[in-house]
């Protein structure tokens, strides 16, 4: 199954449907790769290690973060990932290349890019606007490991309070007002409204 995860999200995994959420998102949960920072693991590198190693149905993760800012996409919003045992429902994965330097096989580090912090920072207040009530948290928060390498919930304490940064992109596929899909729906929404209510009267 080929995918470009540059552009978007999957909607099917190799293996079938993917099983939607139970109720509203209460975690957003910061992972790294554990991967090299001299190595490239793109989302489509991952999705193979998830399938063919741990019998996944694609990736885990909704979102990766690059060592150069950019964003790619794994499971949609609506569907349970495979990111953290016993609370993969209603919650949504974040990871970020890197994690782990050259010679040291046992820690894991925080070996984020500024263009990473930056997109992270992005990434996450776009979906607090979306999960308001949603708890920002680091892998290691929620099972015994040292992923994502930082304390992810003292981070956010201290950006929730920043504007999201000068020069970041809107992520792809969002579908919020900056984007024309975005607007037509809520222009379409707001119609169908009007419509209900005259029918009324």
């Amino acid at each position: 199954m080929t995918h470009d995860y540059t552009s978007g999200p999957l909607e099917r995994g190799p293996r079938g449907s993917f099983t939607r959420h139970s109720g509203d998102i209460r975690y957003i949960v910061i992972h790294y790769l554990w991967s090299r920072i001299d190595t490239d693991w793109p989302m489509s590198k991952v999705a193979q290690m998830h399938e063919r190693e741990n019998g996944w149905n694609g990736p885990g993760y909704h979102y990766l973060t690059r060592r150069g800012g950019s964003l790619e996409y794994g499971r949609p919003e609506w569907a349970r990932g495979a990111h953290v045992r016993g609370h993969n429902d209603r919650s949504i994965g974040l990871a970020y290349e890197g994690g782990r330097i050259p010679g040291d096989n046992q820690k894991g580090h925080d070996t984020r890019t500024q263009e990473q912090r930056d997109r992270l920072n992005h990434l996450v207040s776009a979906l607090k606007a979306k999960y308001p009530n949603a708890q920002v948290v680091g892998h290691r928060d929620l099972t015994a490991t040292q992923c994502p390498g930082f304390d992810a919930k003292a981070w956010w304490t201290k950006q929730k309070a920043k504007p999201a940064p000068e020069g970041a992109k809107p992520m792809s596929g969002d579908k919020g007002l900056d984007d024309p899909r975005g607007m037509i729906a809520v222009i379409g929404a707001a119609l169908v409204g009007v419509f209900l209510w005259i029918r009324r009267r």
